[in-house]
This record gives structure tokens, C-alpha cells and sequence, in this order.
């Protein structure tokens, strides 16, 4: 599949996942430009933006919206969605590093990420960033379950997520993250 379908079917299987998705890749295209990532590289950290989701495409409507939390057994349906973006990307045309961000975009430092527990040096750069834009996009949202929060919180909470999220890259975010950039 090509990139055209594989955005269809995001926005047509779930409108606010589409919407997130779009709001990942300018967070992420951004965060190149601050760091000075050009051409095809800055092609596929955006491209993995848009994608990053794509498995939420085979998770149930009714789950990606529920107003209150996910009990146990909807959490195990919605942790599969990295692992269904593998599957999903594993027979398109799209490069490894944007199949490696939307596979790994859930792991984190400390190895309790999923759905691989990869740790430390084993989560890829590209995978650390889709992650850093994905975590900021979801906290300034407004969700079914949640109201948005401001920009400032947001980051101060990426500042406090030392086991989750790459802190040099957050650190490096900042600008992108409080409209400086």
C-alpha cells in the first residue's frame, strides 16, 4: 500500500486519530528543522508522523473512544496497535525507519514500553522523536477521556518522564514544544 491509502485508511476508520496523526507530523517536522534534519531524512521522520498510529486502525472504534479509562482487557486490545502498524507497513513501500517509529514509537528507556521492551540504545533516534511528538500531541489534546492542557504542562511533564522519553531530545524539543522555535 501506498501512502495515500494508508492515510484513507486512518481517517477513514477514525477521524481523531487521522487529526492526531496530522499534529504529530508537524511536531515532528519541526523538530527536524530545529535540528537541522533535511531531505529524505526529514521525508521519513514525517512520514513516520503520519503513520505512527496507523494500527489504531485495526483497534474498534468504540475503544479509541470510550470517555472514561480502559479496563485490562482493553488495554491488551489497544497495546497491539504498534505491533498491527508492523504488520500493516511490513508489506508497503514506506522505508524501515518509518516502519521502525510506528513500531516502537510506545517502548521506553527503561525497557516497560512496548511492544517489543526495547531499552536504552536499543530504541532508535527516529522512534525517540515520533515518541517526544506523540506524548506532547496526546497531552495538549483535548480526548474523549481528557480535556487538552497548555503547551507549558505539557512539556513540564516530558521533563518528569526520565524512565519514558529520551531527555536530551525532550531537552532539545523545547523550542518546538513552547512555540520558540
Amino acid at each position: 500500500k501506498g501512502l495515500v491509502d494508508l492515510l484513507a485508511a486512518i481517517r477513514t476508520h477514525h477521524n481523531y486519530t487521522y487529526r492526531h496523526s496530522m499534529m504529530v507530523c508537524g511536531y515532528l517536522t519541526s523538530f527536524c528543522m530545529l535540528l537541522g534534519i533535511q531531505g529524505e531524512e526529514l521525508q521519513r521522520l514525517s512520514i513516520a508522523g503520519l503513520l505512527h498510529d496507523i494500527g489504531k486502525a485495526r483497534v474498534p472504534p468504540e475503544l479509541l473512544d470510550k470517555p472514561g479509562a480502559l479496563n485490562e482487557e482493553e488495554w491488551v486490545i489497544m497495546r497491539q496497535h504498534p505491533e498491527h502498524s508492523r504488520q500493516i507497513l511490513k508489506n508497503s513501500d514506506v522505508h524501515e525507519d518509518v516502519r521502525d517509529g510506528a513500531t516502537h514509537h510506545h517502548e521506553k528507556m527503561d525497557g516497560t514500553g512496548y511492544p517489543d521492551g526495547l531499552t536504552g540504545a536499543q530504541i532508535s533516534d527516529f522512534a525517540r522523536m515520533v515518541a517526544i511528538a506523540d506524548v506532547f500531541s496526546g497531552l495538549t489534546e483535548k480526548r474523549a477521556y481528557k480535556s487538552s492542557m497548555s503547551d507549558e504542562k505539557a512539556y513540564e511533564i516530558m521533563c518528569s518522564m526520565t524512565t519514558h522519553l529520551d531527555q536530551d531530545l525532550v531537552r532539545v524539543f523545547e523550542p518546538v514544544a513552547l512555540n520558540m522555535a
